[in-house]
């Protein structure tokens, strides 16, 4: 598990970026013209520990090796640095064909993902640039990556089970978390979960507390649709024929 981000208020001028606010799911900004002698944009846009987030800004404009863009998150106005715990994610599926285009040594897409867990609602900024002289037009959007699931249970009999495919062509980290009905935190736990695996994790093996019920979520590092979830509440003690009810396990904040 990995420490949270210490989230503050929404961002104050700075000379030196253009603010553009906008909302975690997944719909596009822009374009916007960048160059190396114009100002960076700053998207902020507000974060929630216990969430996960994918970032990424892309060049529209041809010819695409014209622009070079460079990226960074973090809790400050503008930023220059990188949160601590953020992951660059451009050649994790899905990607673009040639991430360095045609071999021009150029970046024309940037993505990254970064997640936090634990309370408090606050903001972030992505800051991107352009490194060559030309103009290009940039789009830019902001996805939550949180994965959401309305029942699990340990009553009585009763445990939940869970199946996290790894969709991608990487190793993905995803985290587990057991809320109660009023949301506060109750377990969880972590998979690193290798390319095109699945992880399977339970309330038994969590250690979960017994005779309890509430939500669950999972976060995790790789692209939007990067995993793909499953969970059910089962009793195999019922005789001769086990109970097992599915239930739901969703990004329901993605627009895309």
């Amino acid at each position: 598990m990995v420490s949270a981000m210490v989230l503050l208020g929404p961002p104050a001028a700075d000379a030196s970026c253009r603010y553009v606010p906008t909302v975690a799911d997944g719909r596009f900004q822009g374009p916007f013209t960048i160059s190396s002698g114009t100002q960076d944009l700053d998207v902020f846009f507000q974060s929630r520990y216990g969430s996960s987030y994918s970032v990424e800004a892309m060049i529209v404009s041809e010819p695409y090796y014209a622009g070079s863009l460079s990226g960074n998150l973090d809790v400050a106005d503008c930023p220059t640095t990188d949160y601590e715990f953020l992951r660059r994610t451009e050649t994790i599926d899905p990607a673009p064909a040639d991430f360095l285009f045609s071999g021009q040594g150029v970046r024309p897409y940037y993505r990254a993902s970064f997640y936090g867990l634990h309370g408090g609602v606050g903001y972030a900024d992505f800051r991107i640039g352009n490194t060559l002289a030309n103009p290009v037009a940039v789009v830019v959007s902001v996805t939550e990556t949180t994965m959401f699931s309305p029942a699990w249970s340990t009553n009585g009999s009763y445990d939940t089970y869970y199946s996290l495919q790894n969709t991608t062509n990487d190793v993905c980290f995803a985290a587990l978390i057991l809320l109660a009905p009023d949301g506060t935190y109750t377990v969880s736990t972590g998979a690193t979960i290798p390319p095109g695996r699945t992880a399977a994790l339970n309330t038994v093996t969590m250690n979960a507390p017994r005779n309890r019920t509430g939500t669950a979520k999972v976060l995790h590092d790789c692209p939007p649709g990067g995993i793909l979830a499953a969970a059910a509440i089962a009793n195999f003690t019922i005789s001769p024929t086990p109970y097992y009810q599915g239930v739901k396990f969703e990004p329901v904040r993605a627009a895309h």
